[in-house]
């Protein structure tokens, strides 16, 4: 069984060229163009006197400029609540799919100051995801609505050797980059409308969604009356 790599995104952050990379000279793409919905959150880039421990993990996991950008829901506790982060992935709905998330947390420091949940293809992968939790430092009080991710690679697992360092650009990236460039042409778009048409025979999108994890938390500031 061998790994393909199909997406590698740097969350939050920018490309990042093998050259960059930890070693393995792996290519890093940046997430908005499989951003899905009209509320997209927002980029965070740690300051320059964070560093980043990588504790027990080997530091060619990732590099540090993926740990150092992230995406988050914001500060608006009463918006973080009614909307979703969601990123949309064409996939092969007839193959099996490792999906390995990176987080790093440099602006919170306690136990359940945020808490959400990690849905992917409609199903819990992970329920009150806590990052700082995980690292095993002691529990507090809640306190914030908020939802955090750095990194994403998604693998297709194959019976044959297809592995690669690096993934092939998706149509979405492509398309993405084209609008950005001002070169997209007329004639482009029908030929992208035509291998759309054809993946669609094979391929349905697969979603990965970061949800704040909704109960009641005491939020700085807030108070609750009763009569």
């Amino acid at each position: 069984m061998s790994l393909q790599t199909m997406f590698r995104l740097n969350v939050g952050g920018q490309y990042v060229s093998p050259a960059q990379d930890s070693g393995l000279s792996r290519m890093w793409y940046d997430d908005t163009p499989y951003l899905y919905g009209a509320s997209t959150g927002v980029t965070n880039k740690a300051t320059k006197d964070v560093q980043i421990n990588y504790q027990t993990m080997p530091q060619y996991i990732a590099p540090e400029t993926v740990y150092s950008t992230s995406r988050s829901m914001g500060n608006d506790k009463n918006a973080n609540i009614e909307y979703n982060l969601l990123w949309i992935f064409q996939v092969d709905p007839n193959s099996m799919y490792l999906v390995r998330l990176h987080f790093c947390e440099y602006y919170y420091s306690m136990v359940n100051e945020i808490v959400f949940n990690i849905l992917i293809n409609n199903q819990t992968a992970e329920p009150q995801a806590d990052v700082i939790g995980w690292t095993g430092a002691p529990e507090t009080k809640p306190e914030f609505y908020d939802a955090i991710l750095n990194g994403v690679e998604i693998f297709k697992l194959n019976d044959t050797d297809l592995s690669s360092p690096n993934p092939q650009p998706s149509d979405m990236l492509l398309e993405d980059q084209a609008e950005e460039r001002g070169f997209q042409t007329h004639e482009g778009y029908n030929r992208k409308a035509v291998i759309g048409g054809a993946a669609a025979g094979f391929a349905f999108m697969a979603a990965i969604c970061i949800i704040v994890f909704n109960k009641k938390k005491g939020v700085p500031g807030s108070s609750t009356n009763t009569s």
